[in-house]
């Protein structure tokens, strides 16, 4: 092999390789799925096991003009359909917890993200309230995903992160979770 073919093999390799890894990275983030972060502000003073259902008021977002029109319809429904799947918590009972929710900051990154981070991420205010609007506690509940949707916003994935992140906060504050039916 000439001095030329092998300077070129030498510098195509790690470009050839770190292309690989990247599609590798970008395949189990896909598979992975959304994740959640959540920042307690405000922390719920006392146990949520007493409570028999839920209801999501619409969300609402800071950010009209950034998001798609639908978005914080979706990060509503989301919410609504994990509680259902995953918790004990009904559509309707004596004792609901009050969801109230608020869009406040998005991070797209795709094709122009930076390639260290190609995540995105979906933060919202989520409220729980009681049925006489007492504060229950309150949270910044970041959705988050590193699968890469090419420059435009995952909304489907990060709504989904935001849903994860709320179901996580409501049992690790004593609403029963549907796993406990299986034990």
């Amino acid at each position: 092999m000439s001095r030329y073919r092998r300077l070129l093999v030498l510098i195509a390799m790690p470009v050839v390789l770190s292309g690989c890894s990247t599609a590798a990275k970008e395949a189990y983030y896909t598979v992975r799925g959304p994740q959640a972060n959540v920042l307690v502000i405000r922390p719920v003073a006392d146990t949520l096991a007493g409570y028999d259902s839920f209801t999501v008021e619409p969300i609402v977002s800071e950010l009209e003009g950034v998001l798609p029109a639908g978005t914080p319809q979706l990060v509503q429904d989301r919410i609504a359909v994990r509680l259902q799947r995953k918790t004990r918590l009904e559509n309707t009972g004596s004792r609901p917890i009050v969801i109230k929710g608020q869009i406040v900051y998005a991070e797209i990154k795709g094709i122009g993200g930076t390639l260290a981070s190609p995540g995105q991420e979906l933060v919202c205010h989520i409220a729980l309230f009681d049925s006489a609007d007492n504060l229950l506690g309150w949270a910044a509940i970041a959705g988050k995903t590193k699968s890469r949707v090419r420059g435009t916003l995952d909304e489907d994935a990060l709504a989904e992160g935001v849903a994860k992140g709320v179901e996580e906060w409501l049992t690790d504050n004593g609403v029963p979770d549907r796993e406990e039916d299986k034990e």
